[in-house]
């Protein structure tokens, strides 16, 4: 081609009306079919390029959230919901839970969850006497039921039953997994010394036991609203 770069240029600028240069091109009789046929091979291939762009563009729109006045209000909103699935609870509304609150907790515990994985454990032994189905029911499966309990609701049944929660003892919110796996560990020093780390709560300004103690957590109540006669 004979023509010069930055006339070529000028003259593939059609998609920007330049209709007049192109129009130049192809009427100049110095012109052979050779120069036009590449010349309008660039013109087609450039076109094709701004129809993927502008394809790609719509795409991009389509996909993209304008930030309106009414799209911030509703990210506020979207905000304030977390926040308030975020379960913290606040000290006006609440007392920490005395011993026998909890001992009563820990019957219901026993009658609602304990029983009945008790129940099962006989049957799949019965079924299958095997080394692992005893760890699966003594161990594995009591430890994953109350963790996630405490993790998800604040409290295993009984105490759920009776308003009772367990909690971060700084936070007020629900205890995390390994705050939620220590604890559970601490039940064991609770136990070994005669019962002493539950009896503790009777004695203790928060009533913790000492599980509670070492996983930094405090068992709460929602206070009992006093009446009043006229």
């Amino acid at each position: 081609m004979f023509f010069k770069k930055d006339n070529t240029l000028d003259l593939l600028n059609v998609e920007d009306g330049n209709l007049r240069n192109y129009k130049n091109f192809i009427n100049n009789p110095n012109q052979n079919k050779e120069d036009l046929q590449a010349f309008e091979k660039q013109v087609e291939e450039k076109h094709k390029r701004l129809e993927e762009i502008e394809k790609t563009k719509q795409e991009l729109l389509k996909n993209h959230e304008p930030q309106t006045v009414e799209n911030q209000k509703i990210k506020i909103e979207r905000s304030k919901e977390k926040a308030e699935n975020k379960k913290q609870y606040k000290n006006d509304d609440f007392e920490y839970a005395t011993f026998l609150d909890r001992f009563l907790a820990t019957m219901m515990d026993i009658l609602i969850v304990i029983v009945p994985i008790s129940i099962a454990e006989a049957i799949a032994m019965m079924l299958n006497k095997s080394i692992i189905n005893n760890i699966f029911f003594e161990w594995v499966l009591p430890i994953f039921i109350t963790i996630i309990f405490w993790m998800k609701l604040g409290g295993t049944p009984g105490k759920l039953i009776m308003k009772m929660y367990v909690v971060d003892e700084n936070t007020g919110e629900y205890l995390t997994a390994t705050q939620s796996f220590i604890r559970y560990i601490g039940y064991f020093v609770s136990t070994i010394c005669a019962f002493m780390g539950f009896i503790w709560i009777a004695f203790d300004d928060k009533k913790q036991a000492w599980h509670d103690k070492i996983a930094g957590t405090v068992v709460i109540r929602k206070k009992v609203e006093k009446v009043r006669f006229s």
